[in-house]
């Protein structure tokens, strides 16, 4: 096995994905910003009243609980109007930033949509797609904008100064260990696979799960892609359940705050109750035509091409979790995805699938999956349940 090494800090960009800010204000809206102690000072020392009378008598910061700064740099944190929306938004924009600058806002918000993932062989960027502008791939795409990126993951090593994932630890599946090096090389098939647009997302998760498995096995590959598929069993529907609800909590169960998702034995066992629930929803979604856009079709492409990339699915990347598995998960998550979609549609008086449900659908995906924290027995289950190269078919095929 491969031992840790000071990561190189060349970054690697991906193509096809592109930003800029479209000043929609809605990345201000639906949690808790954090802050480091540095932060609350300088912020904390304004008086806000003075300058903006909405800010009059509001109790606008909270100091987080233990459970909240475990792992993080975080002290403190903004309280969110009770529509959710950052107490600092004026009419779009930032009143901090409109005040004093950009310096001036909370770290989380500086960096924020920028993602760097830290690797033996260099920092892989993305953007996250809580953003408007990484939804509607708007701007320039991230290779020209790479000295602009270079600033900002300086900034992200500022405020994460600790922050060096550990890869030490890869496997393919739960007992097959693997090198950097083998990684990277069975990563060149995976995103070849997934770049081929002539094939449907799904049937490309079905042939990418098909040929990691094949890679246990020695299979052969068009034997995997080819078998008949049956019906959803008991735990297709416990996972569909536990990870529904994990990733669309009802209303009044959302993340308030900072890491404040957590997947793990408990979560399954809860979703025991809730399986008819779930049938009930695939039964009614299941007259829903699953007919979008090719602008939303691409966007379903982006949000997955981009954690692939960053390799924000596996490993450090993504609760230690094997490639089989975390690969898996993503092939799971389109399907989640498109029964959120259709839950959506079902509202509307057409029960036809909008734009507007794709991108709420995953916006708060992409809030829950950057919330979760998997417990070892979390891994574990999800280790047994996503194994299967079956089931993902089962998951694709009947959602």
């Amino acid at each position: 096995m491969e031992t840790t090494e000071r990561p190189d800090n060349t970054l690697k960009i991906p193509a096809d994905i592109n930003y800029q800010c479209t000043g929609c204000g809605k990345c201000c809206s639906g949690w808790s910003v954090p802050m480091t102690e540095e932060d609350y000072q300088r912020i904390n020392a304004v008086n806000w009243a003075d300058l903006n009378p909405d800010l009059k008598n509001k109790n606008l910061f909270r100091t987080l609980k233990a459970n909240e700064k475990i792992g993080t740099p975080y002290a403190y944190a903004i309280n969110p109007e009770p529509n959710g929306q950052c107490p600092f938004l004026k009419d779009n924009l930032c009143f901090m930033h409109s005040k004093f600058g950009a310096q001036f806002k909370p770290s989380i918000c500086q960096l924020f949509p920028y993602c760097f993932n830290e690797t033996p062989d260099g920092v892989y960027t993305t953007v996250s797609f809580i953003s408007r502008g990484a939804i509607f791939n708007s701007g320039q795409s991230l290779i020209e904008q790479k000295e602009y990126l270079q600033s900002k993951y300086k900034e992200f090593q500022k405020l994460y100064p600790d922050h060096h994932p550990n890869w030490s630890q890869i496997k393919l599946s739960s007992n097959w260990p693997l090198t950097w090096e083998q990684y990277m090389d069975i990563e060149k098939t995976i995103l070849s696979i997934m770049q081929n647009k002539n094939k449907s997302l799904e049937e490309r998760f079905i042939e990418g799960s098909a040929y990691l498995k094949s890679r246990l096995s020695n299979a052969d590959l068009s034997s995997l892609t080819n078998g008949s598929v049956s019906a959803l069993n008991k735990w297709d529907k416990i996972l569909l359940v536990a990870l529904y609800r994990k990733y669309f909590p009802p209303q009044n169960k959302s993340a308030k705050s900072y890491g404040q998702l957590h997947l793990n034995l408990s979560s399954f066992m809860t979703a025991i109750p809730y399986i008819n629930n779930i049938e009930q929803l695939v039964r009614e979604t299941d007259n829903i035509a699953w007919s979008i856009d090719a602008d939303s079709n691409d966007l379903l492409y982006r949000f997955f091409y981009s954690r692939l990339f960053a390799k924000l699915y596996f490993g450090a990347g993504f609760g230690q979790l094997s490639i089989i598995t975390g690969f898996n998960h993503l092939a799971v998550l389109l399907a989640i995805i498109k029964l959120k979609v259709k839950a959506l549609a079902m509202t509307h008086k057409d029960r036809k699938i909008s734009q507007s449900d794709i991108v709420q659908t995953i916006v708060q995906l992409e809030k829950s999956l950057g919330e979760l924290r998997i417990s070892p027995y979390g891994a574990a289950i999800l280790e047994l349940l996503l194994s299967s190269q079956q089931r993902v078919g089962r998951f694709l095929c009947q959602m």
